[in-house]
């Protein structure tokens, strides 16, 4: 993709943060803000269209900033990721790339969000890579988002993944491997902060 415009980002927080004791997207993230507001906050700055968060039913939305996301409740999170970004995906525009994000990777900054859509073509999937690793976010490009919204069963989404190419964009900063599911864990992120 030669410029960042057109395209779209599904925000992923409708499972139970049944470890962390509390919704995740609602966790503060050191800065004022919280994981979901960080999060769609360094996306606006790096261009983005369409911002979804996708959440269950208990999240008090009350709690997240108004205007600065549009939520969309997933009302069948026990049907797994797949589900909620294919529910995402069909609230999105047809025919962008779109950044698929797991609240709790709480790491994001613009330059990762541009060097992801300079390596984003119509067929394939992005991933930032750090030591080996693959890392968070991933950017779809839009045949695999269009392929996605439309299939009439519930998507495995690593499986459908696996069906095109990856591109990996090797990344120098090990903050795209965070994974934040417990207090524990919590805690050793805002101690790297």
């Amino acid at each position: 993709m030669n410029d960042s415009a057109g395209y779209n980002v599904i925000l992923l927080a409708a499972g139970n943060s049944a470890r962390m004791g509390m919704d995740k997207a609602l966790l503060p993230a050191g800065n004022g803000l919280s994981f979901a507001g960080n999060l769609a906050g360094k996306y606006r700055e790096a261009g983005a269209g369409k911002i979804l968060l996708l959440v269950n039913h208990r999240l008090d939305q009350s709690k997240l900033l108004p205007g600065n996301i549009e939520t969309v409740v997933n009302h069948q999170p026990e049907l797994g990721r797949g589900w909620s970004v294919q529910l995402g995906l069909r609230n999105l525009p047809e025919g962008s790339c779109c950044f698929i994000h797991n609240i709790d990777n709480p790491f994001l900054e613009t330059g990762l969000v541009i060097s992801l859509l300079a390596a984003c073509e119509s067929g394939n999937y992005v991933s930032p890579v750090y030591g080996g690793r693959g890392g968070h976010p991933v950017l779809i490009g839009p045949e695999i988002a269009d392929h996605i919204r439309e299939m009439d069963h519930t998507p495995d989404f690593r499986e459908i993944l696996s069906q095109f190419p990856v591109t990996e964009v090797p990344y120098s900063d090990p903050g795209i491997l965070w994974n934040i599911n417990t207090p524990e864990e919590y805690a050793k992120y805002l101690a790297k902060l």
